[in-house]
């Protein structure tokens, strides 16, 4: 498929695009800085054999300008399964942001590059049967992704914490906070001595032995058999949000072949059967760990093995020197479930006034059996950061 006005010509992707496409967008992606980013490239956008991504460039006389993609996610609710996709690696260059359509195609009165690339990318995924396409836009790109078609929701979520080091808890949790000079200082100084009031040391401890015949330990590929299959589809259908199928390709996928991230995957079991999963990951900021919960998902009536899982996890990582655990949800009936177990074992919640307690979430409906004010409202979905594209 290609489009053209003028001779910017809009098009799919050839691997000859890559290195040009990737020049576009590593200003903005740091992970792409690195040596290693067409690889990075390539496992994002290629890597996931749950289904083919659409990527879409401007090429403006072989010089790539613009770059809109999305990325396949097969999404359950309940029993029901439906292609969806994550719009992702959205970038134009800067000299041709807006309406071009002077400088470069005078016979129209509109041109924006933004707009015909995801008009482009809605109409391939439609003929590829995906029903619905969502994103996280930036504060940057909210108003060209509305302005497109896009539906955009305030998302509410929710924000936790396990502090083991009260400084560097703080000094990561609020590192983006907009505050400079004494203010910064004094706002840190308060905040660590709010945090250090509020941790619940005692309450890991106390949980460790939770359970006494449930298993905990990290899995491998190795492990992402029928058992790990057996557990994920039971979950699905005791779930009505919509959400991520997790299956084994996604899993190998997202978390274990991810080249950029280290992730590790636990499982909780019971009986030689998985009864709760847990995906963390382990950035290391100036010598620091921090960890993030990226992904829970349970069965029902199994809360005890979740918290026995977390406890386990999470004595793990204090003895590892983190700096804390850090995770988020949406708001929805599934998430309030965890984070009641979160809380029981010392998670809690800091003031985030200045880092946000809303998420932007964008999504497209087109076409499919799921009801369209169904999946239009954010609360019926499960969202975890397994949902992000896992490159920070």
């Amino acid at each position: 498929m290609e489009e053209g006005k003028s001779d910017i010509k809009l098009r799919l992707y050839s691997e000859q695009d890559i290195d040009k496409i990737i020049d576009l967008l590593k200003p903005n992606w740091t992970y792409l800085q690195s040596p290693e980013g067409v690889r990075y490239w390539k496992w994002l956008y290629t890597g996931y054999k749950g289904g083919k991504a659409i990527v879409f460039v401007a090429d403006h006389r072989g010089k790539i300008v613009g770059h809109y993609a999305m990325l396949p996610m097969k999404m359950r609710y309940g029993n029901s399964t439906i292609l969806g996709g994550k719009s992702e690696g959205s970038a134009i260059d800067r000299d041709y942001r807006g309406n071009v359509a002077e400088r470069f195609c005078p016979q129209e009165k509109e041109f924006w590059i933004f707009g015909s690339l995801i008009d482009l990318l809605w109409r391939e995924a439609t003929s590829s049967h995906v029903s619905l396409i969502w994103g996280f836009p930036n504060a940057t790109s909210v108003n060209p992704h509305v302005r497109a078609g896009y539906s955009l929701h305030r998302m509410k979520v929710h924000s936790l914490v396990m502090p083991f080091n009260v400084r560097g808890t703080i000094d990561w949790y609020y590192s983006r906070a907009p505050l400079k000079g004494s203010v910064r200082r004094a706002f840190l100084s308060f905040m660590r001595g709010y945090c250090r009031l509020r941790m619940k040391r005692k309450a890991l401890d106390r949980n460790k032995s939770a359970t006494t015949d449930v298993g905990f330990r990290r899995i491998s590929q190795e492990d992402l058999d029928g058992r790990l299959e057996r557990f994920l589809e039971a979950y699905h259908n005791e779930n009505r949000q919509i959400t991520i199928e997790r299956d084994s390709n996604y899993i190998r996928w997202r978390f274990m072949d991810n080249p950029v991230v280290p992730h590790r995957v636990y499982v909780s079991e019971r009986n030689g059967e998985y009864t709760s999963l847990v995906v963390v990951d382990t950035p290391i900021k100036d010598g620091e760990i921090a960890v993030n919960i990226v992904d829970i998902v349970a069965r029902k009536g199994f809360d005890d093995d979740l918290k026995g899982l977390l406890c386990d996890i999470a004595i793990k990582l204090r003895n590892e020197k983190a700096a804390c655990i850090r995770v988020w949800f949406n708001d929805c009936r599934q998430s309030k479930l965890y984070i009641k177990t979160l809380r029981r074992i010392g998670f809690v919640g800091l003031p985030t006034s200045l880092i946000g307690r809303k998420q932007n979430f964008l999504f497209k409906y087109l076409g499919s059996s799921l009801d369209r004010r169904f999946g239009e409202d954010p609360e019926n979905w499960y969202i975890t950061e397994a949902f992000k594209e896992g490159t920070y």
